[in-house]
């Protein structure tokens, strides 16, 4: 009863001073902020303090409207200096795509008995038997460390290589419009996975993988039968790997797969745009079930 009489009287005499005395009451209330203040410092105390960004910079607002405007008008540049027109008439699926390379990635590797990889996963067994029988009589600690660093680092190279074997590619198909690819790729479980990449962006490499082909109308790597003499190897300057864009990418064509159109697969291993005005769709259902060329 008291404390609640004694803090009636406070407020009583605070509005009182105000009233009388404003410059006064202006100091106390200063004085009150400056406490709060250094209450504010101390952990786990905190003041609700007016934030002043609550209205947007107009001239921010502005300037970003016009440069989202402008990149969404901005057309990509593109080469055109190099564009090729097939002898013959383009066949397109109804998804708009020609196949143009096809290989089983997986089934024409070597995926578990890969030398030298093999011998890393050996490690793995030999440091159990040297923890645990330890026929050198070494010291704890040393078997110790050799058991757990092959067991942490040993299977690392052979899961690299692994992740190596999408870089093979599944499957190719030119887009219509001649601009574009459909790259498959295809890991050693046998998912299967997809991404676009750009013509003009692609860079084909010599027989001896050391150096870019230039000039690159005088490599030729196709026999007369139009599959290919080796191992192709094409960088390409943006390679989007699981939806992470990796730059400078190095993909590669197997000797054992199948080149279904010698002539437009080798201008577009070489960067040429292709020029698909002369094209027809095929409409006939004559595409094996749950491929992903399949007519719908």
């Amino acid at each position: 009863m008291n404390n609640s009489l004694l803090s009636l009287s406070k407020q009583h005499l605070i509005k009182r001073s105000a009233l009388v005395n404003p410059l006064a009451y202006q100091a106390m209330y200063s004085a009150q902020v400056l406490r709060q203040q250094q209450i504010s410092r101390q952990p786990f105390m905190q003041v609700q303090q007016r934030g002043f960004r609550q209205v947007k910079n107009l001239h921010e607002i502005v300037y970003t409207a016009q440069a989202e405007l402008a990149q969404r008008t901005t057309k990509y540049l593109e080469r055109t200096d190099k564009v090729y027109k097939p002898s013959t008439t383009l066949e397109f699926n109804r998804d708009g795509e020609l196949l143009l390379y096809s290989c089983d990635n997986i089934k024409n590797s070597t995926v578990y008995l890969k030398y030298p990889y093999v011998m890393y996963d050996a490690m793995i067994p030999l440091s159990w038997y040297v923890f645990f029988i330890n026929p050198l009589f070494w010291s704890w600690q040393f078997t110790t460390c050799i058991f757990y660093f092959f067991n942490c680092i040993a299977w690392l190279p052979h899961v690299l290589y692994w992740k190596h074997l999408e870089r093979k590619i599944h499957k190719i198909f030119l887009l219509r419009g001649g601009k574009y690819v459909r790259l498959y790729t295809q890991n050693p479980m046998g998912d299967r996975f997809y991404s676009w990449a750009h013509i003009c962006e692609f860079n084909l490499l010599t027989e001896d993988y050391e150096d870019f082909a230039d000039p690159v109308e005088e490599e030729n790597f196709l026999t007369k039968q139009g599959q290919l003499k080796y191992e192709v190897q094409v960088q390409l300057d943006n390679y989007v790997d699981h939806a992470i864009i990796v730059q400078d990418e190095i993909i590669y064509f197997m000797k054992e797969g199948t080149v279904h159109n010698p002539e437009v697969f080798e201008m577009v291993a070489k960067g040429y745009n292709i020029d698909t005005s002369d094209f027809v769709i095929n409409t006939e259902d004559n595409i094996r079930f749950n491929e992903p060329n399949h007519n719908h």
